[in-house]
């Protein structure tokens, strides 16, 4: 089969036309995802000042928006998790470390994270979920940045044992 000039030329020039659609489509549905995750990332550094100052009520109100466009992420379900539980909204934030679990399962190897669940299920009397969750945390390496890890796990099973 032979081609002629002609056709060649209509055949480089419509692959031409394809590629630049195709390189202008990604540059705009670029700038798009960009601008999104800029707004995501502004909300959520807004949402943990908020958290770091006290500022609890702030911080879940900041997390509302992330949640309705980010409520997979791993990150926005621990941040209301701990917003919640420090404004008394324990079921909430019990919900939400479930989620965090969910989403990393790898989450109980960490033994900070562990202690936090631990002690909503203590705040919540939910005492079966409490004892498992601690017996793990006995399990797991103190934290550098908290050697009395020990010492609050022990105290939150004394705690349980007392409420019997």
């Amino acid at each position: 089969m032979n081609l002629s000039d002609s056709s060649r030329k209509y055949i480089v020039i419509g692959l031409s036309l394809f590629v630049m659609i195709g390189l202008i489509t990604a540059s705009i549905m670029g700038k798009k995802q960009n601008t999104a995750f800029q707004l995501d990332d502004t909300e959520y550094s807004h949402a943990v000042q908020q958290l770091q100052e006290g500022n609890y009520a702030g911080a879940l109100e900041a997390s509302s928006a992330l949640e309705t466009r980010q409520g997979s992420s791993e990150q926005v379900n621990y941040l209301i998790a701990l917003a919640a539980a420090n404004s008394g909204e324990i079921e909430k934030s019990l919900k939400h470390m479930q989620r965090t679990l969910d989403r990393n399962p790898h989450r109980v190897e960490d033994a900070m994270f562990m202690l936090q669940y631990a002690e909503f299920f203590v705040m919540a009397e939910q005492k079966d979920e409490a004892v498992l969750v601690l017996d793990r945390c006995a399990t797991l390496p103190i934290p550098e940045d908290y050697p009395e890890y020990q010492e609050r796990v022990a105290q939150l099973q004394q705690q349980l044992a007392t409420q019997s």
